[in-house]
């Protein structure tokens, strides 16, 4: 059985993150250009989603829910290939 928090918590962020693609759309598709430069810009994009990556992850250890760091990873997949399903 899934515990509710965790449900819950995953909605909350699922939503956190839909608003930030619907508010920041050039910003996001900035980022997913960078992933095909060199050096500096793709270094910066990575920064930024490894500090996104890290808040989600504190997240699922804040509430408690276990293995937070493959929840995290769970949680991008599916974020990733439901937002680009082309991916």
């Amino acid at each position: 059985m899934i515990d509710p928090s965790f449900e819950k918590l995953v909605r909350e962020l699922i939503s956190a993150y839909e608003q930030i693609l619907s508010s920041r759309r050039q910003e996001t598709l900035l980022q997913m250009q960078a992933l095909t430069m060199r050096e500096k810009p793709r270094t910066a994009m990575k920064a930024g989603l490894g500090e996104v990556r890290r808040l989600v992850q504190e997240a699922f250890r804040s509430a408690g829910i276990p293995d937070p760091e493959d929840r995290t990873i769970l949680f991008w997949l599916g974020e990733c290939f439901a937002t680009y399903p082309w991916l």
